[in-house]
């Protein structure tokens, strides 16, 4: 792991867009995420990765592709841990359903968001289409993929933070792992 390397903030130093006020009061809301992080229910992908796709796999075809894309359970609950808010979510409206981004469209809004001095500190990213198990193209998830993908919801809304509103998302929303908290 790469957490508290370099310029990324310890979690004793603070948060570069964060209180340390805000941070103390948003960091019990991990343990039900840690807990999901722990079991695999949910794959953290690493942003160096997401940084080098063109179009967005869903997990079952990222798993396939490359495995090392996904940060290992026990070190994402790590990171998570760690209080330097390095775990980043995405949630937006899908367009269509089956596949969350065909022209790949969202893939490079959020490839640039993470290019920003603003992002930098995010080694992960949670977003749910490589992040769950979904449903492959004319096919069904596996019992045990379906078993991890329905014990997701509660600790998922911890990571994206309120519904969206009604109503079509003209751009990916960036959220840090604190509810309510957009970044971008």
């Amino acid at each position: 792991s790469t957490a508290g390397a370099g310029k990324k903030p310890l979690a004793n130093e603070g948060h570069p867009l964060l209180s340390a006020k805000t941070v103390a009061a948003l960091s019990p809301l991990d343990s039900a995420l840690i807990a999901t992080l722990e079991q695999g229910d949910i794959a953290l992908v690493r942003t160096e990765s997401l940084l080098k796709l063109s179009k967005l796999p869903y997990r079952q075809q990222l798993e396939a592709i490359d495995p090392t894309a996904f940060m290992p359970p026990a070190e994402a609950a790590a990171l998570l841990r760690s209080g330097t808010r390095a775990v980043g979510a995405l949630t937006y409206g899908w367009g269509c359903g089956g596949d969350c981004d065909p022209d790949g469209a969202y893939l490079r809004s959020v490839q640039a968001a993470l290019r920003t001095e603003e992002l930098a500190h995010i080694e992960v990213l949670f977003w749910d289409y490589p992040s769950l198990f979904q449903h492959p193209p004319g096919g069904r998830r596996t019992p045990k993929q379906e078993a991890a993908f329905v014990r997701v919801p509660r600790t998922a809304e911890c990571m994206e933070g309120p519904p969206p509103p009604t109503g079509p998302c003209t751009r990916p929303l960036v959220r840090s792992a604190c509810p309510g908290a957009p970044l971008g």
